[in-house]
């Protein structure tokens, strides 16, 4: 054979192999894109749907923080309602205007010690009266009342929404208008029916959402009610999208974590929403698919610019496998990497699960001291020592901590530490506790060991109460759970005793008010923080409205950095010496103005012989007596004499210019008795008139 057959022969045999190797591997591209693309679809969804339940995890949080904020109000609430002051204002007995005052101050001094409240009102159904603790809404029977929304939820209290947030807007339409959750709490039948008198407690809508969405702050989240009504969200341009999505995601009767994709504008858009059971409302997002799965389309596009090139589909299937593991981690280094400097990626990977360990077990500790679910593949031995730890080197006692007792819980709430020892170290807590206050500069507040986790949440509610009345305890860095003693109750002593000390300041005895404060401290001591805080703002709004100046006495700010009584004494102390030094200098400039207004009737009147003390005091309608008193404290004289001194004076001025006879001169200046006259005229001027004539003008005398 020729080597022109054979190249024939090759050329047939390389066409017949090319059709069947093109359509093979047609056959491949086709079934590659099918398989390619149904992947992509699947991994699409699954992302997105893993997505949506890591999303539910904000949903759930925002569900606890609800919980823990109604839970709060409610609790104040009750405290509120069973208080004796304001249960007169829901009684059905009358009350006097002064225990009315009294009461609404209390009320106010329960507004004040707390920043969620606005306004507290009491709506009392026996006497249909609205008390009030906001300004614009002036106490007024129910049909004059100003704020109407309130008024329509007293009239028709709901058992099914009893000590739970109902929102409504007040004074709607005004310059003035402003948005509530009102929780009303009331007593209810044996048959589960309202009745008696209702308290209504109203937090700023603004406040509210703010709670719930504590752990929720991105930009691209929504907070809606159950009707679609935005409740909370940051970006304009995202809000603007919710219209998209809200009747789809309305429409969905499951409560469970899902998204929704749509294509809007030129871009597909993916919202992933939750549902929160407590209320009905929804969490959601709203992001770009490119923002959702960052990398996954650029790998599409890829994979199908791989297609189109047939001969180079093994390369570029490679090169898509490379790409597909090197976006990922691109994206994974440029968010651990620092700014300017290449860091080593596994070095942060370590560092960030080690910080995701420490959020782990910070929850874990959240969980604990609030009764909740806690993870069982946690190995927690008792017995169980809870300690709260202030101030110092925060980062340094972390370190210490995680160095001595590395299988401690630790989070940090209300700017404390809060560490839970366990087994051997929750034996050694004593030991421990001092270590942690040499080597940080810490104040230790320790609770007493338990054997169980469901008592720590009593433990955690003590340590909270020491924490807040620490400043009993001044200079004593280490406080245990023993020395919290807050069971008294506050007795109806310590609540007038505040008016006591102001009646002893008006009567300007300083020495007094200040044994009855010393008094008031020892018999307060012992009850709770919140019941401690009433008297003082108690005392503080006296001083106060006695004199404006010294506002604000006493602040929340002033209250929350106290570390000694002495401090907060001295405070009130300064405030006592102020209002007695007002209060003399008011009797003073009274005195004075009443001893000028005696003393003018006198210097005109002189010469009516029937002026007297008597009649001066009838004509200012006093007491003869007091009137001699006040003006005797002011001139250190009495009436009487500065009578006897202005007709002697007048007298003189008589006898020196003319040449009338001392019977008519004594006459003329309101004497009736002329020997009367010689009297006073000698213990007055040391003289007798007629001695006196004649050293003037020198006469003799006859």
């Amino acid at each position: 054979m020729t080597n022109e057959t054979k190249n024939c022969c090759f050329s047939a045999r390389f066409r017949q192999n090319s059709k069947v190797l093109f359509s093979l591997f047609g056959c491949v591209l086709l079934v590659l894109s099918i398989v390619i693309s149904i992947v992509y679809l699947s991994f699409q969804r699954i992302a997105l749907n893993s997505l949506a339940i890591q999303d539910a995890e904000f949903a759930r949080q925002t569900d606890a923080l609800g919980e823990l904020t109604d839970s709060m109000v409610q609790q104040y609430g009750m405290q509120i309602f069973y208080d004796p002051s304001v249960a007169r204002l829901l009684d059905d007995t009358d009350i006097s205007e002064l225990e009315r005052v009294y009461d609404l101050r209390t009320l106010n001094a329960f507004v004040s010690s707390q920043n969620f409240l606005s306004s507290v009102l009491v709506f009392n159904r026996y006497s249909n009266y609205i008390y009030s603790t906001d300004y614009r809404m002036i106490s007024a029977p129910s049909e004059e009342f100003a704020d109407k929304s309130a008024v329509e939820l007293f009239n028709n209290p709901d058992v099914e929404t009893r000590m739970k947030p109902v929102f409504r807007v007040a004074f709607p339409g005004e310059s003035f208008e402003h948005e509530y959750y009102s929780f009303m709490f009331f007593e209810t039948t044996y048959m589960e029916e309202p009745r008696g008198s209702i308290l209504m407690l109203n937090v700023d809508k603004s406040w509210y959402i703010d709670k719930l969405t504590a752990l929720y702050g991105q930009e691209n989240c929504l907070l809606v009610d159950e009707n679609g009504a935005l409740l909370s969200g940051a970006d304009p341009e995202t809000e603007n999208k919710l219209a998209f999505f809200i009747d789809d995601v309305l429409s969905e009767s499951t409560g469970e974590a899902n998204y929704i994709r749509k294509r809007c504008g030129g871009r597909d858009l993916v919202c992933l929403y939750s549902k929160i059971d407590s209320n009905g409302w929804y969490c959601l997002r709203i992001l770009p698919l490119e923002e959702c799965l960052p990398g996954l389309l650029r790998l599409r596009n890829g994979i199908g610019a791989g297609l189109s090139i047939g001969f180079a589909l093994l390369f570029l299937g490679i090169g898509i496998s490379l790409v597909y593991l090197y976006f990922p981690f691109k994206h994974i280094r440029r968010a651990l990497g620092k700014s300017g400097d290449e860091a080593d990626p596994s070095g942060q990977i370590d560092n960030l699960l080690q910080k995701s360990g420490e959020y782990q077990k910070a929850r874990n500790l959240r969980s604990i001291l609030e009764n909740r679910y806690v993870d069982q593949k946690l190995d927690l031995l008792p017995p169980f020592t809870l300690m709260l730890l202030d101030g110092g080197n925060s980062q340094k006692l972390r370190e210490l901590i995680n160095r001595l007792c590395p299988q401690a819980l630790l989070d940090r709430q209300h700017g404390c530490d809060v560490v839970l020892l366990m087994g051997n170290d929750g034996l050694r807590a004593g030991e421990l506790s001092g270590t942690f206050v040499q080597e940080s500069g810490c104040r230790c507040f320790c609770g007493i060991p338990r054997n169980s986790l469901s008592e720590l949440s009593l433990c955690y509610k003590n340590l909270t109460e020491l924490h807040s009345q620490q400043f009993w305890y001044a200079g004593q860095w280490i406080l245990s759970e023993k020395d919290c003693c807050c069971t008294k109750p506050l007795s109806d002593k310590s609540r007038e005793q505040p008016n006591h000390i102001m009646a002893s300041l008006k009567a300007r005895d300083l020495d007094c008010a200040r044994a009855l404060w010393q008094e008031l401290l020892k018999e307060i001591r012992g009850t709770s923080y919140v019941e401690q805080l009433v008297v003082f703002h108690k005392m503080a709004e006296l001083l106060e409205a006695a004199l404006p100046e010294l506002k604000p006495v006493i602040s929340n700010e002033f209250m929350n950095k106290l570390r000694d009584i002495e401090e907060l004494n001295s405070r009130f102390d300064q405030a006592f010496a102020a209002v007695v030094r007002y209060n003399q200098e008011q009797r003073k400039t009274r005195l004075d103005g009443i001893a000028a207004q005696v003393a003018g009737m006198i210097d005109e009147e002189y010469k009516d012989q029937n002026l007297s003390p008597a009649s001066i005091a009838d004509r200012l309608n006093m007491s003869s007596a007091y009137l001699g008193r006040l003006f005797h404290e002011s001139l250190d004289i009495s009436i009487s004499q500065y009578i006897n001194q202005t007709r002697v004076k007048n007298a003189a001025e008589l006898l020196r210019t003319t040449s009338l006879p001392v019977e008519t001169v004594a006459e003329k200046v309101g004497f009736s008795n002329a020997k009367y006259f010689y009297v006073v005229f000698k213990n007055v001027c040391g003289k007798t008139p007629l001695q006196y004539r004649k050293s003037i003008t020198g006469q003799k005398t006859e």
